[in-house]
């Protein structure tokens, strides 16, 4: 019964079949790193239905996509993303901080304000940065678990989002809606990661206004794409998780935990849950 069912099912869909079965290969706990907590349970399921699908679907699916789930070793993902919800908290503690609403006079600086407004400015690069770092290594990891590390790397020369689009259509044969709040964050996150790493001084004067358009300057960058940064980050795993036969999820895990939620920053709870229902609407819209 099962067998014949699988081969009526398309090429396309019996590659997708494929992907899901041979992905559900248990990982000692201890090299456990990505988010996924039922692994005993996996482990039967693909026991069970290996011997049933792997002889129909041995005929006609490319050897190239008959890989196993595998370990990998020295990942970072996890890291970096720990360093932006961490630099994120400090920016939003720094934000909410009563001395960051004083008015900065580029000749004065009563009460430790520029060190304040520096510190700032330090959690807010951090959390761009990071942010971005995470979801590129988490990306060469998604394509090097599904497709193999020598599409892995073809697909690393390209842009961010490409790396995503194309190998989540590859690997599960849907990739990310194109104007969905994660992709228009990825692109927003995309311009002010090269804003940083490309970043050019200016020319001071006597008067000091070059330093207050600066202080505007990065207020206005703060304000838009610190925030964004880690929302994109949070919208990004939480729409990879919902891809048709995605069993393999390289960002952190930030949807709503079945027993409990893991103690964070308020604000960065706050953030986080906003973008459950963001990502709800979007999925039910």
């Amino acid at each position: 019964m099962a067998r014949g069912l699988v081969l009526k099912l398309s090429a396309r869909n019996r590659e997708g079949l494929w992907l899901f079965v041979s992905s559900l290969t248990p990982r000692p706990p201890a090299a456990h790193a990505y988010h996924c907590r039922l692994w005993p349970l996996l482990t039967n399921v693909r026991n069970t239905l290996s011997p049933l699908f792997s002889e129909a679907l041995s005929v006609d699916i490319p050897e190239l996509h008959k890989i196993d789930y595998t370990t990998r070793v020295d990942s970072l993902v996890e890291t970096y993303a720990e360093i932006a919800e961490q630099a994120f908290a400090c920016f939003l503690d720094e934000v909410n901080d009563p001395a960051a609403k004083d008015v900065y006079s580029a000749f004065d600086d009563p009460g430790g304000v520029m060190d304040q407004y520096e510190r700032r400015r330090v959690s807010g690069i951090k959390t761009i940065v990071f942010a971005a770092m995470a979801i590129e290594a988490a990306a060469f990891e998604f394509s090097a678990m599904t497709l193999g590390d020598q599409i892995a790397k073809k697909l690393d020369k390209m842009d961010l989002e490409g790396k995503w689009m194309i190998a989540t259509q590859l690997a599960c044969g849907q990739s990310f809606p194109v104007n969905s709040p994660a992709m228009n964050g990825l692109n927003s996150l995309q311009i002010a990661r090269n804003a940083l790493v490309h970043h050019k001084s200016s020319p001071d004067d006597s008067e000091g206004r070059s330093v207050q358009k600066m202080m505007k300057r990065w207020a206005d960058f703060e304000k838009d794409q610190v925030p964004n940064a880690f929302k994109t980050l949070v919208l990004l795993s939480l729409e990879l998780d919902k891809l048709p036969n995605s069993i393999i999820g390289t960002l952190p895990y930030y949807g709503k935990d079945p027993f409990h939620d893991y103690p964070r920053h308020p604000g960065v709870k706050a953030v986080i849950e906003r973008c459950r229902m963001i990502h709800s609407n979007v999925k039910g819209a």
